[in-house]
């Protein structure tokens, strides 16, 4: 990949310039003294997993931790997204841990973007045996429209769930749109993307989206807010069939469905929206 940045590493500042280089791919004009406040721990003498995650996540780029396996690496080379590896290059007592970008792969040979190498390939096996001593930790950093090919829909919501709090709900929007693209029966996936919809006063979008998540799998959260809404919209009957299931669900969500069963009984008695609530 020839257009990913390279920044070449202060003493031990390879998080930061790593960091940097996969932002700076991904479209944020940033470089690693900008991300070294965020960064940088003295008393560990370099950046820790949690700092790296947060520090993209405020720097407006979605962090996703992919599995770990090589695997996963290559596929997201395929797909166009360098990674950011940890590697230890010490040995088990005596860890040396050290950030990489990678940015190509073939048969024999790993090129990264590492330390003050702009291009170092590297013996694919000796590469192999780093990274698995640091437990084959890597993470690609994408733009909230762009989703890592690697994931799982639990991976991707819980990963925009994080950046949401950092950068606000409607943030997690591209997102979330993507993934219902990719899973649209996911019951996870479907509850997420739906209540952004009924926070944005979209309640058909948002009925639509938990219909289409139930239809993948059993929810009592899908059940209890789908209910709610079709209440909402007077379909108070639909209401009531969709919820019954969820009523002898175990427990876990219980108080919030009892109380959406109790909204639904005082208007089916003809009270109001407003005095139900």
């Amino acid at each position: 990949m020839a257009g990913v940045p390279f920044f070449p590493q202060d003493y031990r500042q390879c998080g930061p310039a790593s960091l940097a280089a996969l932002l700076s791919w991904s479209g944020v004009e940033t470089t690693p003294q900008d991300l070294e406040p965020w960064l940088y721990i003295p008393e560990k003498g370099g950046s820790l997993q949690p700092e790296m995650l947060a520090a993209a996540r405020r720097s407006g780029r979605v962090p996703y931790v992919i599995p770990a396996t090589p695997e996963a690496m290559l596929a997201e080379l395929e797909a166009g997204h360098p990674v950011l590896i940890l590697q230890n290059n010490g040995i088990s007592w005596y860890p040396a841990w050290h950030y990489a970008v990678v940015i190509g792969s073939d048969s024999d040979t790993i090129t990264l973007r590492s330390g003050d190498y702009e291009t170092l390939r590297t013996d694919a096996a000796v590469f192999m045996r780093t990274w698995q001593r640091a437990d084959y930790w890597a993470m690609v950093a994408l733009p909230e429209d762009r989703l890592p090919v690697t994931a799982s829909a639990a991976t991707v919501v819980r990963a925009l769930e994080a950046y949401g709090r950092v950068q606000g709900e409607i943030g997690t929007r591209a997102g979330l749109e993507k993934a219902f693209v990719r899973w649209p029966n996911d019951p996870e996936v479907a509850l997420a993307l739906g209540n952004l919809h009924y926070g944005a006063g979209e309640a058909e979008q948002a009925i639509s989206v938990w219909q289409s998540g139930l239809a993948g799998g059993e929810s009592a959260a899908l059940r209890n807010n789908l209910a709610w809404v079709l209440a909402e919209e007077g379909r108070v009957a639909e209401a009531q069939a969709i919820l019954e299931p969820a009523l002898a669900a175990p427990a876990g969500f219980g108080a919030q469905v009892q109380a959406t069963a109790a909204f639904l009984e005082c208007l089916e008695q003809g009270g109001s929206l407003s005095t139900c609530q």
